[in-house]
């Protein structure tokens, strides 16, 4: 008899025990089911935090430029100069004077350095370039020189967008913020 045991064992070997079969199948589609709810919730953290990035740069490519309790956007240019006055307006507001210079521009000092990556360009009326990295220079008119764009003021006409800048009457004091 022990020779019978023997060959029972060794089919039970061979052979699927039908129980340890489910068990196996059970314990598969478990562990690829909680893959599967693993991979989509670190997916959809990640697009969750793609989104929260676009949501902060498209805060960040607009600024709002008030002049006599005017306001107007400036659609900001993407570079390190843009970027770093970006920096500093979530800091808070940006005040300076501005006074005309040549007859087609409104230039001011910021009273501190952005970086330049200066290059010649011709500029137009409603850009907004940094000049020397402390001066924004708002151009009404146009002019070829080696400048760092910032942006360009959207949505005015010509005949708008200098009475926007007092073009031609001396002063303005100019506030610079980000908006919300």
């Amino acid at each position: 008899r022990a020779g019978g045991g023997i060959t029972y064992c060794a089919e039970r070997v061979k052979g699927e025990d039908p129980k340890m079969g489910r068990n196996i199948k059970k314990f598969v589609f478990i562990l690829a089911a909680v893959c599967f709810f693993l991979f989509a919730a670190a997916g959809c953290a990640a697009q969750e935090r793609v989104d929260d990035k676009e949501e902060e740069s498209s805060v960040a490519e607009r600024m709002i430029l008030t002049i006599d309790n005017q306001s107007a956007t400036v659609l900001l240019a993407e570079n390190a100069a843009a970027e770093a006055l970006v920096a500093r307006l979530r800091q808070g507001e940006i005040r300076y004077t501005a006074d005309d210079y040549g007859g087609f521009e409104k230039v001011g000092d910021l009273g501190f350095t952005l970086p330049r990556d200066d290059s010649r360009i011709q500029t137009q009326p409603g850009d907004v370039i940094l000049y020397q990295g402390r001066q924004i220079v708002l151009f009404y008119g146009s002019n070829t020189f080696s400048y760092t764009r910032l942006g360009r003021i959207e949505g005015l006409a010509l005949q708008q967008l200098e009475d926007f800048l007092c073009a031609g009457r001396g002063s303005v004091s100019v506030t610079l913020s980000l908006g919300r």
